[in-house]
């Protein structure tokens, strides 16, 4: 439930925060629910607390998920642009031989031609 829903978000580009603002309905929107059931089926107020607690664990534990999956998400994103940034920086050399300029573009441009294989 977690992770699933946190790719949807990711796609829609919502931000963790406005993601997770629901929450506090759902927690509240389902504690009623637990009152009104138990009140109707004439449960005792332990078994309702104990309903309310299994629910709290696994919003709990949707929301970690959630949030794993978001950060993690961004995280992998982040590596992938420093790694880029990284392949197409040209390290500053201070030319005084030209055939050594020349062999790091040429370097330089064998990188880049074989990332571009890779991708595709």
């Amino acid at each position: 439930m977690g992770s699933t829903n946190s790719y949807k978000s990711i796609d829609n580009n919502v931000d963790l925060n406005q993601a997770l603002l629901i929450m506090p309905m759902y927690r509240d929107a389902l504690e009623e629910l637990i009152k009104e059931q138990s009140t109707k089926q004439g449960l005792s107020i332990d078994t309702a607390f104990s309903l309310y607690k299994k629910v709290n664990h696994f919003l709990d534990y949707a929301i970690h998920a959630f949030s794993y999956t978001f950060v993690a998400h961004h995280i992998k994103a982040l590596e992938l642009a420093k790694q880029e940034m990284q392949e197409i920086s040209v390290p500053v050399v201070p030319i005084k031989k030209e055939s050594l300029s020349f062999l790091l573009l040429v370097i330089w441009m064998m990188n880049v031609q074989s990332t571009c294989k890779a991708k595709h």
